[in-house]
C-alpha cells in the first residue's frame, strides 16, 4: 500500500498526575505539557478557546482599538489608538489571531483592548490584551490565554507598536535571565582545587 494512502497513526494520551500528560505516539512520546490546551489542540487541530474565538471574528467587519478598558467597558478616558474598516485587514485579523493555551499569569487591566464591532457597529466583544502575550474576553471560561506574535505584527502594521514592544522586551528579559542563570550554575560548578600538602620526606 502506497505511504501516501495509509491511514495517520493514532494518538494516545496518558494522564501522569499532577496535572501532566504524555502524548504517545507509534510507541514513543512526542509530547509532555500540563496545558490541557495544547493536547485538544493536537488531536483535533483546535480548542474550545480557538472556535469561541473564531465565532466572534466572525461576526466582526470593524476593530478598534482603546488604550485601555476591561472586558466590560473601555477604561474613562481610553483613547482610540486605531480603527480599522478595512475589510482585507479584518480578515488577516481572523488568519493571524490564534491561542496558544492557556496561561498562569495574573490578569491585568491596562490594555490595550480590541473592540470587535459587528456589521451595525454593535460590539462583539473586548478582548483585552496583556504584556504583549495574552488576552482574555468576557465569556472566556478556560482562563488567560496566550496569542502569537503574529497578532502584535498586525497591530503593529497598523498604528499600534506597544504589544509587539513589550512582548519583545519580554523575550530580551528571559533571556538575560537564562543566561545569569547559566553564569551562576558555571561558577558553582567550578571547585578550586585542593592545595597539595609534600610528603614529610619531600622536605629532606
Amino acid at each position: 500500500m502506497p505511504s501516501s494512502s495509509r491511514p495517520p497513526l493514532a494518538l494516545e494520551v496518558r494522564e501522569l498526575g499532577d496535572g501532566r500528560f504524555e502524548v504517545w505516539k507509534a510507541g514513543h512520546v512526542i509530547m509532555t505539557t500540563s496545558n490541557p490546551d495544547a493536547v485538544t489542540r493536537l488531536l483535533t487541530g483546535s480548542t474550545p478557546s480557538q472556535t469561541a474565538l473564531d465565532a466572534l471574528l466572525a461576526r466582526t467587519t470593524r476593530v478598534r482599538v482603546w488604550s485601555g478598558g476591561d472586558v466590560d467597558e473601555i477604561a474613562s478616558g481610553a483613547r482610540v489608538l486605531a480603527d480599522i474598516i478595512d475589510r482585507t485587514a479584518v480578515d488577516r485579523l481572523r488568519a493571524v489571531l490564534e491561542l496558544d493555551g492557556r496561561d498562569s499569569l495574573p490578569a491585568a487591566d491596562h490594555g490595550p483592548v480590541l473592540e470587535l464591532l459587528g456589521s451595525g457597529d454593535e460590539r462583539v466583544a473586548l478582548l483585552v490584551l496583556d504584556g504583549g502575550r495574552t488576552l482574555r474576553w468576557r465569556g472566556l471560561t478556560t482562563g488567560l490565554q496566550r496569542y502569537g506574535d503574529a497578532l502584535n505584527d498586525w497591530l503593529r502594521d497598523h498604528g499600534v507598536p506597544g504589544p509587539h514592544a513589550e512582548f519583545t522586551a519580554y523575550v530580551l528579559a528571559y533571556k538575560r535571565n537564562l543566561a545569569a542563570k547559566d553564569d551562576d550554575e558555571s561558577l558553582h560548578e567550578i571547585e578550586p582545587k585542593p592545595k597539595l600538602r609534600r610528603p614529610w620526606w619531600r622536605f629532606w
